[in-house]
């Protein structure tokens, strides 16, 4: 791409990412594609008569919503007022989530923007220009705080900064969150209806890991129920907006499924016959041990979880998760049992779809190996797919791949 001379009147940037879930925030690395040669802008006559000491950074509209698609674009103009060129040399975004359920990790985020500097050329004296950021969203209603360092030609700079509120969109809206009471607390959930003219459907219930809950797992159940399945998501205990405290896939937490489960099948247009349930990281050791007690439930997909505590406990890389794990499920031997399919394979009925990444150094996968030949000894129809060179967070790609056969077989489509 030839770097432009003079100030673009109109350039996309787009800054991709992956979704967050497991135990940390990620920094989403930015990618770039202009829309259009560049083009100079008129300068105002304001501006052209009347300079200004210094340029200005501004959000170009307000009123923004995630869109269906899940993501954000955000309109930023840059209007250099003053008597000499500026260019811009390094720029970040704040991301403050607004949502209302709770994840247990920090609402704001900062992410690095190092696309900006490469793809904004100088703006020259009178000249602006607006440009569009774009990334997939990590929450429905977030405040976006845009800070740039401009330097005009002498070398000194200043840094300057626009805010845009980014508003739930309609498919959120269509959406909303209700309850479902267990133990006297309320558990969130929310329902996506099947796709389709079939009169009763197949159903998923979606469970979440770390740092995420049910709203979150929006975008996976809307690709999933354009597929025809009726889709629940649930937040565990203690996330989302249900009620607390986390305990590991403890024994509330397996009840709170339990309950969301019992409104799932008596959804009306869904097969109670064919319901499924998959869950990420705890979330995958919740429904295993909701399956070995519902034996109703046709398949598992068990994606990055934890199947073993001792092991787990032992392996993993993360300090703060071995503090989780004393924190939510305490020292007592029993407990740590009692969240360990690994010891409870001979209870589980149906198939289970086994997706690990064999560079996770959260979870680690030996225990998840271990787990598959130990439902492989019992004669259970498992599968797995260990991915290689990828962590705690899979790729959708071999997400999709892996899981779209099992679903089929297990429930139909």
């Amino acid at each position: 791409m030839r770097a432009p001379a003079v100030m673009i009147r109109s350039l996309r940037l787009l800054l991709a990412g992956a979704a967050l879930c497991g135990c940390a925030a990620a920094t989403i690395p930015a990618s770039h594609a202009a829309d259009s040669a560049p083009t100079p802008s008129a300068p105002s006559a304001a501006a052209a008569t009347k300079p200004t000491e210094k340029p200005s950074f501004e959000v170009a509209q307000q009123d923004l919503e995630t869109s269906d698609a899940n993501s954000w674009t955000v309109p930023l103009t840059i209007r250099n007022t003053t008597a000499g060129g500026v260019y811009l040399d390094s720029a970040y975004v704040e991301v403050e989530s607004l949502d209302p359920g709770e994840t247990r990790t920090p609402r704001l985020t900062k992410v690095s923007l190092p696309a900006f500097p490469r793809m904004m050329p100088s703006i020259s004296a009178g000249e602006s220009g607006t440009f569009d950021f774009q990334r997939p969203a990590i929450a429905e209603h977030a405040r976006l705080t845009f800070r740039v360092h401009l330097k005009n030609f002498s070398g000194k700079g200043e840094w300057y900064a626009a805010t845009a509120e980014v508003k739930p969109g309609p498919f959120a809206r269509a959406h909303p969150s209700q309850f479902v009471s267990s133990g006297g607390k309320k558990v969130e959930y929310v329902l996506v209806n099947g796709e389709g003219d079939a009169p009763r459907k197949p159903a998923l219930l979606l469970v979440h890991g770390h740092a995420t809950h049910a709203r979150m797992m929006l975008p996976s159940a809307q690709k999933l129920a354009a597929r025809g399945y009726t889709v629940m998501v649930v937040s565990q205990p203690g996330y989302g907006q249900s009620e607390g405290p986390a305990d590991l896939m403890g024994p509330a937490t397996i009840q709170a499924l339990a309950a969301a489960l019992d409104v799932l099948e008596r959804t009306p247009g869904v097969d109670s016959t064919r319901v499924l349930a998959w869950g990420v990281s705890r979330g995958a050791t919740a429904v295993t041990a909701l399956a070995a007690r519902r034996p109703e439930i046709k398949g598992i997909v068990a994606q990055s979880g934890i199947y073993d505590l001792w092991a787990t406990y032992r392996d993993t890389k993360l300090d703060a998760f071995r503090e989780t794990i004393v924190a939510e499920a305490g020292k007592d031997s029993a407990a740590w049992r009692e969240r360990s399919p690994v010891l409870a394979v001979d209870k589980l009925k149906c198939p289970v779809l086994v997706l690990h990444g064999e560079s996770d150094v959260e979870v680690p996968p030996t225990q998840a190996h271990d787990f598959v030949n130990r439902l492989k000894q019992r004669g259970l129809p498992v599968e797995s797919d260990f991915i290689p060179n990828v962590g705690h967070t899979l790729p959708v790609v071999e997400v999709t791949r892996a899981t779209n056969e099992f679903l089929t077989r297990s429930i139909g489509s």
